[in-house]
């Protein structure tokens, strides 16, 4: 783990310590306010994942929402990203 207080966390694991193949957790708390997960050996292929979110005070009541545990409250949800591998069995453009 790799931390600096109130701005940055970052955690390595190892893949083969359970079925969810997480590598990489980044969590940025300053002006980014964003987290990152990267995956290994996964059967879906899914290997990156983000979340971009911002910390304002009001929130519309139609927006998507994170509890955001850092910050104890909710927080809107700006971009999300999941990237998958390509998988050799099947054709590219599927």
């Amino acid at each position: 783990m790799i931390r600096v207080d109130g701005r940055y966390r970052k955690l390595y694991f190892y893949h083969h310590r359970q079925k969810d193949g997480l590598i990489l957790r980044e969590e940025f708390f300053d002006q980014k306010n964003k987290i990152i997960e990267e995956y290994k050996n996964r059967p879906d292929k899914l290997i990156y994942r983000s979340v971009t979110f911002s910390s304002g005070s009001e929130i519309p009541p139609s927006a998507i929402k994170l509890h955001e545990n850092n910050y104890g409250k909710n927080v809107l949800i700006n971009k999300m990203t999941q990237k998958f591998e390509l998988d050799p069995e099947l054709p590219a453009a599927n």
